[in-house]
């Protein structure tokens, strides 16, 4: 990742489409609708997420998903 947030994503559109199992031709009218929200930027293989909130709403992401047993504790030696 870069100091700005972008990242490189070294695939092809029609590659990251067969990954997905969707169509290439979806994947570019999604992406294409992504950028015009200004929901990510994109450049040659280069992309940045431009807006966390909204990316999250569209994304249905929720925490409780990576740590269903609640919030983690930091381990014993690390506790202030």
């Amino acid at each position: 990742m870069t100091t700005d947030g972008s990242f490189e994503l070294p695939v092809s559109q029609m590659d990251l489409s067969d990954a997905l199992g969707i169509t290439s031709v979806h994947l570019n009218r999604t992406l294409q609708w992504m950028r015009g929200e200004r929901l990510i930027w994109t450049h040659s293989r280069s992309v940045r997420i431009e807006d966390w909130p909204a990316m999250i709403v569209l994304a249905g992401f929720e925490a409780l998903y990576l740590h269903p047993e609640g919030p983690r504790q930091p381990p014993p030696q690390l506790a202030a």
